[in-house]
């Protein structure tokens, strides 16, 4: 195993031998979402007050607090600046509308100067918009319209004559300053899929739509005589995408599939429907970054584990070159900036500010730190965390995450395998409270980026193309032999956690391979794929998600066999170690049924299982309670099981 050790972690290294209370690793960060205002004179996070979140706005220079909401029950998503005196404030709770029963989400306007909150989805009026399936995008017309522009946005259609209502894609502009009314209504046929395209002034210039039914995906764009139609074409897997506007806004940067080459960016001309030259801006690119004002791509991130950025503006990349080097041997990851790119938000990871926001002033040179990210946890309670490199038993290379506990030496230590979620995921540098969580109790954290990951390539991610519960899985182990080919773990001491996709690695670590792991955690893990991805009426024909699960399974529609082959719970009797279950009731990606599904598997066949209930909890573990109720519950599983000295 090759080790690639960073600066950060060789200053981690010598901190000394101690960690906070495990709760503290639990906690949800008092600093998240961090939003950076057009001006750059505000900056709005998320805090969580006695469990519930709370919006905090504070003026900067001087730093002075102006603003907060109360506490809700629901679960704030995402923090977005309209303009200097509206922040919208997107929300989700788990709930059933036009008989689906999904995480929906909900808008709201903090109005600063007056004072109040506005509500502007999911009002329960009559005509109103019920619900969103997914954040919005934003922009604000004329100063003081904005305009919202979801991916799939529910409204209540009055048109049916026997008076019922029935969910419709929409698009909507609201007057912030005006009346509760809608500024401008797009209902087409509800079995379409649409998404606008918006351009920085509110005006929306495109509009995508696809028919599940026949597979056609189609662009119009919209001209003076009406919309008219530039691009479709039939999709045979994976579907076209508008990315964002290329920097002069004469372009769609699109993402389209290319067999054997994978997804290519590809900008596309709003005036004649031609694609330009293949990644001409965008190429090397693992993510892309938006202006957030405008949605127009500026840069990308580079890499799919360190936070290294570059932009296509000289200037953009002078202003975060000379960020990032305010923070000499610390993680610096990009946020957010003012319109005027004079002030850069940034998250910070490392031994001098801990986990921390910061605002870099680019004229002046300068950083102010906001605050820490996680209260109770300083940079001296961080576990050693290192990126590694081993060779896959067919010779594939994987990267890998290594977190080492504080005062031990790193020799025949036990060892928590963490596979990431997705699984088209990965994991990133910098603070993983669970990773960091564990590592705190004395074990050894290894988190690969298995065959299937994104973030390196589409060669790693393909290669991941029919290998659930094979060499998707056999990558993990492999790891583990590597670690302990080098002396770092003792390979009679290792379990595995996982979480979703994690999850499932978890239960297969011990019923499809054996011998490997002392005991699994699988929190919101699938167990049984036919029934996962819908069982023998699931129509892969009809129904793009189902294709692209077949896809990664290896199998040729839900009702093949091989699917039970791969599927943990039909493998139950051959469980070598004890399982531990955790699932959150309200869970609408991965269903709850699963975890009982395996539960009743596991108790059937004589094996050891516990399981523990998340009540009123998502897929994302977002409650604290609930959170901290997960990591005690896995903690004490895996010492029990796995004891750290």
């Amino acid at each position: 195993m090759r080790l690639v050790t960073m600066a950060l972690a060789v200053l981690l290294a010598a901190g000394v031998a101690r960690a906070a209370p495990l709760e503290a690793y639990g906690k949800l960060p008092t600093m998240d979402m961090a939003a950076i205002s057009p001006e750059g004179t505000k900056v709005a996070f998320v805090r969580p007050v006695d469990g519930k979140p709370v919006v905090f706005v504070y003026q900067l220079n001087p730093i002075s607090l102006i603003a907060k909401t109360p506490s809700t029950p629901q679960k704030i998503r995402e923090l977005t600046w309209a303009d200097e005196n509206d922040l919208l404030v997107t929300l989700s709770d788990e709930g059933r509308a036009f008989n689906v029963r999904r995480e929906w989400f909900y808008l709201l306007d903090v109005q600063l100067q007056t004072h109040k909150i506005k509500q502007l989805i999911g009002t329960g009026k009559e005509t109103d918009i019920r619900a969103l399936t997914g954040p919005a995008e934003v922009r604000v017309r004329a100063g003081h319209t904005v305009v919202f522009a979801p991916s799939y946005e529910l409204v209540y259609d009055q048109k049916r004559k026997d008076g019922s209502r029935v969910g419709v894609p929409a698009l909507r502009a609201e007057d912030l300053v005006g009346e509760y009314e809608a500024i401008e209504m797009v209902a087409p046929a509800p079995q379409y899929r649409m998404h606008w395209v918006i351009d920085d002034d509110g005006s929306v210039i495109a509009q995508t739509f696809f028919d599940e039914s026949t597979r056609r995906w189609g662009l119009s764009v919209h001209r003076d005589t009406g919309w008219v139609p530039i691009y479709g074409e039939q999709v045979a897997s994976e579907m076209p995408e508008v990315i964002g506007l290329t920097p002069d806004g004469r372009s769609l940067v699109m993402q389209v599939y290319a067999e054997g080459r994978g997804f290519q960016f590809a900008p596309l001309s709003l005036a004649d429907g031609k694609f330009g030259a293949s990644n001409a801006a965008f190429g090397g690119f693992t993510g892309l970054v938006h202006d957030p004002w405008t949605d127009r791509l500026i840069g990308g991130r580079k890499s799919g584990i360190e936070p290294a950025y570059g932009f296509i503006d000289p200037k953009d990349q002078a202003a975060w070159t000379a960020a990032v080097k305010l923070f000499p041997d610390e993680y610096v990851d990009f946020v957010g900036w003012s319109r005027d790119r004079g002030k850069v938000l940034v998250r910070v990871t490392g031994v001098e500010h801990g986990v921390g926001y910061a605002v870099v002033d680019t004229s002046a040179g300068k950083a102010t730190l906001l605050g820490q990210r996680y209260e109770g946890i300083g940079p001296s309670d961080f576990a050693d965390v290192r990126i590694a490199t081993y060779p896959a038993a067919d010779g594939t290379q994987i990267k890998a995450l290594l977190t080492l506990p504080n005062g031990r030496d790193p020799k025949n230590l036990p060892l928590i395998v963490l596979p990431h979620g997705g699984p088209a995921d990965h994991d990133e540098t910098g603070f993983d409270w669970m990773a960091q969580a564990l590592a705190s109790r004395g074990y050894a954290v290894l988190q690969p980026q298995f065959r299937g990951s994104s973030g390196f390539g589409w060669k790693l991610e393909s290669a991941g193309f029919g290998e659930w519960g094979r060499k998707m899985q056999s990558d993990l182990s492999d790891g583990v032999r590597a670690l302990a080919n080098q002396g770092f773990i003792d390979p009679k001491r290792v379990c595995i956690v996982g979480a979703s996709y994690g999850g499932y690695a978890a239960l297969a670590g011990v019923t499809i391979e054996q011998g490997v792991y002392r005991c699994a955690v699988s929190v919101a893990g699938p167990s049984d794929l036919r029934t996962f991805i819908g069982g023998p009426k699931a129509d892969p024909d009809h129904s793009s998600t189902v294709r692209y699960w077949d896809r990664f399974m290896g199998a040729k529609d839900p009702k093949d066999p091989i699917l039970d082959v791969i599927s943990p719970a039909k493998h139950a009797a051959q469980a070598s170690a004890p399982v531990l279950l955790i699932h959150g009731k309200e869970d609408t990606v991965v269903p709850f049924e699963q975890s009982q599904i395996m539960e009743r598997a596991l108790r059937g066949a004589g094996k050891p299982v516990e399981f523990v209930t998340l009540k009123a909890e998502d897929h994302w573990l977002s409650r604290e309670a609930t959170r901290a109720q997960m990591l005690q519950a896995t903690v004490a599983f895996v010492e029990k099981n796995n004891p750290p000295k």
